[in-house]
């Protein structure tokens, strides 16, 4: 394999196979590295490394990028853990901290697969609230600068927890948009 850091690149050692030929990869294409890919549209990131970790510092820069965008992303770190640890099943501090990855997983399975008839549920951030006498306006900013308005109750406003900024999801069912969060 070669590699340079000025360029980024590297080589598979094929050159001995007859079937298959040499291959370029950079190493700033987002499917080698998370690192320089659009994150802006993954859904909750739950991420564990260990302090001994090869690729320490990538998790913790991919980590920061995901909050800094806002993103909802978790860092488990795992003090003295090596690159892949999870698989090591006969290391002692792997048991300790399973029901964090089970909670963690089953957490977002129940946001994500929460059974809702509509078929049209769009991801963006509150942009705007105005309260009324018993509704408020929600003024939801999607992907691309493009907005959604919700008249709910304000006691939903209260009861989502909603205030701008806050990511949600516009559920549409016929003429109605409706206001979710994953808290």
């Amino acid at each position: 394999m070669n590699a340079s850091n000025e360029g980024k690149t590297w080589r598979y050692p094929f050159s001995n196979s007859s079937n298959i030929e040499q291959s370029n990869f950079s190493l700033k294409d987002p499917y080698i590295s998370p690192l320089y890919g659009d994150i802006h549209d993954l859904p909750p990131i739950f991420l564990q490394a260990g302090t001994n970790e090869i690729l320490y510092d990538d998790f913790k820069q991919f980590y920061l990028q995901c909050k800094n965008s806002g993103r909802t992303c978790e860092l488990d770190l795992w003090e003295d853990g090596f690159h892949v640890f999870q698989m090591m099943v006969g290391v002692p501090f792997i048991g300790k901290r399973l029901n964090i990855i089970q909670n963690t997983f089953q957490n977002m399975l129940e946001f994500y697969m929460s059974p809702i008839s509509a078929r049209n549920v769009l991801k963006g951030k509150v942009k705007k609230i105005t309260d009324g006498a018993v509704n408020s306006e929600v003024v939801v900013e999607l992907p691309g600068g493009i907005e959604i308005i919700s008249i709910i109750t304000i006691s939903s406003v209260k009861r989502l927890g909603l205030e701008v900024g806050k990511e949600v999801s516009a559920v549409i069912k016929a003429s109605n948009v409706m206001i979710g969060t994953d808290t």
